[in-house]
């Protein structure tokens, strides 16, 4: 079933490459969107980071 390796250390392919391997059916159970708080640290760090205070000397 799973991937292996010969004696040469040469990929055999495991028994699971043959299966078909779908996704259709899977709906994401949450939002992929930053909180407000997150945004708001990120631009918060790249200001700092493009400012004088947050260059490396």
């Amino acid at each position: 079933m799973l991937d292996g390796e010969d004696k040469n250390h040469v990929l055999i392919p495991g028994a699971w490459r043959d299966q078909s391997a779908t996704v259709d059916g899977i709906n994401a159970l949450h939002g992929n969107n930053s909180t407000k708080q997150a945004k708001a640290q990120r631009d918060y760090l790249r200001k700092y980071f493009v400012s004088d205070a947050g260059t490396v000397p």
